[in-house]
């Protein structure tokens, strides 16, 4: 509902903000929240092509644990996979982010559509004196050039062949949850 009033919705009226904060914080610090933590940026990662395949090994099992609620397995797969949060975030620019984190990884999956070991690292060196500059205008452009452009495209296709084989995404909204106010 929405109160006439205020404008505010259901239970985030303004006397409620603080609490709902502090919920936030709470289970932000929990096992729980730091796997859901983890698995986002797992995620961002699975749909740049900047994961390993190993790393997407560990995302669908940190998806099921959460799932199931295994503390003790969300915990130990929070530790085998501690540097992952320690990888370059976005910079306040999610392509720069993007950029950072495929010139840090080493076995990224988006890497399998290149044609030569070569071509790959000749992009990656571009990204790279591009990234250290934060020349935006520049990442951009190669975002929207060659090859990147076609590595993305190959990597979406590669991904829908695996969904015509019978893979299902996994997506947050299966997942239930409990809050406590």
């Amino acid at each position: 509902y929405m109160d006439s009033d205020s404008g505010m919705h259901g239970p985030y009226t303004e006397e409620n903000i603080p609490r709902i904060l502090q919920s936030r914080d709470t289970a932000a610090k929990s096992v729980r929240g730091r796997g859901v933590h983890l698995l986002v940026r797992l995620d961002t990662m699975f749909f740049e092509g900047t994961i390993s395949s190993v790393e997407n090994g560990m995302r669908e099992q940190l998806f099921n644990t959460l799932l199931q609620q295994n503390e003790e397995e969300i915990r130990s797969i929070v530790t085998k996979l501690d540097y992952i949060m320690n990888i370059p975030c976005e910079f306040g620019l999610p392509l720069a982010g993007q950029a950072k984190r495929l010139t840090v990884a080493e076995t990224p999956l988006l890497k399998e559509c290149a044609e030569s070991t070569y071509e790959w690292a000749l992009f990656i060196s571009r990204l790279r004196t591009q990234v250290s500059k934060m020349d935006e205008a520049a990442l951009v452009e190669e975002y929207d050039g060659e090859p990147w452009h076609t590595y993305r495209k190959k990597y979406r296709d590669n991904l829908q062949r695996e969904l015509l084989k019978g893979y299902t995404r996994q997506v947050s909204f299966q997942v239930q949850y409990k809050t406590t106010m």
